[in-house]
């Protein structure tokens, strides 16, 4: 598996993580209300650096299995602020889209998307150059219920997410307050958000995933950084031949693997306690498995 720029032409104006002129990167067919918004949302990602992950596809199916991320939902308002770059092993195809002639499939198709997700404080400062006044007030002034509210407030999140299709953005996507409200795993109910409403969930399952399981993370670099840019995991052999440093993420994310031996019962995550007192939660995945067998641990202690 090569990733180049012929592939992916995003990678084209991202240099050493940062993406260079970001207006280029938006299709030239966009409408105008679309394109005003995705330049909004750009804003986000001013000489910041950008995490560039592959998802291998082992991984990229368990994403897919959104129920084993609905229980760990709370863990959103734990994660710390990211902006990403996902690369997928597959064209994501459309959830769905509501009944209509006029639309076409493969017009929502994507390969790749860029993520942006900030608390709902760094938000609203960036976006409206202020933020609520709930935030700023002194918490000895405010009743259980203002308190409540600035808790809500200061736990809440902002997923954006821009979908690329041949190195151009597709579309913009947001979730807001996604730690406190019920828009984790729901479908929305209009054409784009029928469509892409998988694709919410797909990365809300990876920050679960990327920031609450224990890792061994493999990283190939760029053309110019003089180090490792090619990595062998299982039988895929990868090779990075862009000028970023990229983040292979691969079947060893898996905390703890269980196999034993008669009858089969079907892989899936769990939460589990662990720390002192019991006071910290960890994402430990547990494959199929019978009977009577062994347990692996995990190479890397829980990502910090």
């Amino acid at each position: 598996m090569k990733i180049t720029e012929i592939k992916y032409p995003i990678l084209k104006n991202i240099s050493e993580n940062i993406l260079q002129n970001p207006n280029n990167i938006i299709s030239v067919d966009e409408w105008n209300l679309m394109r005003q918004d995705i330049q909004e949302e750009l804003k986000f990602y001013k000489n910041e650096e950008l995490n560039i992950s592959y998802i291998t596809r082992p991984i990229h199916e368990k994403l897919l299995e959104k129920k084993n991320f609905i229980k760990a939902k709370d863990l959103l308002k734990n994660v710390p602020e990211t902006k990403g770059y996902i690369i997928l092993p597959e064209k994501f195809k459309p959830l769905r889209v509501k009944d209509n002639v006029d639309n076409n499939l493969e017009d929502f198709e994507y390969d790749s998307v860029l993520f942006s997700f900030v608390n709902q404080y760094s938000y609203d400062l960036l976006k409206h150059g202020e933020v609520d006044e709930i935030a700023t007030v002194n918490l000895e002034e405010l009743d259980e219920e203002e308190k409540i509210e600035r808790e809500n407030y200061l736990s809440g999140r902002w997923l954006t997410i821009l979908p690329i299709q041949n190195g151009k953005i597709k579309y913009c996507l947001r979730d807001s307050n996604v730690s406190v409200d019920e828009e984790f795993c729901t479908v929305h109910g209009h054409e784009s958000y029928d469509a892409y409403a998988n694709i919410l969930d797909y990365v809300f399952s990876y920050l679960i995933f990327y920031n609450f399981t224990e890792t061994d993370n493999k990283i190939i670099f760029g053309t110019d950084s003089g180090k490792q840019r090619r990595i062998k995991i299982e039988n895929e052999k990868f090779l990075n031949e862009t000028k970023n440093e990229i983040e292979i993420i691969d079947t060893n994310y898996f905390t703890r693997i269980i196999r034993t031996g008669e009858f089969g019962v079907s892989g899936h995550f769990r939460l589990q306690r662990h720390g002192p007192e019991n006071s910290l939660t960890k994402l430990i995945y547990i494959n199929e498995f019978k009977k009577n067998g062994y347990t692996r641990e995990a190479k890397q202690d829980l990502k910090k």
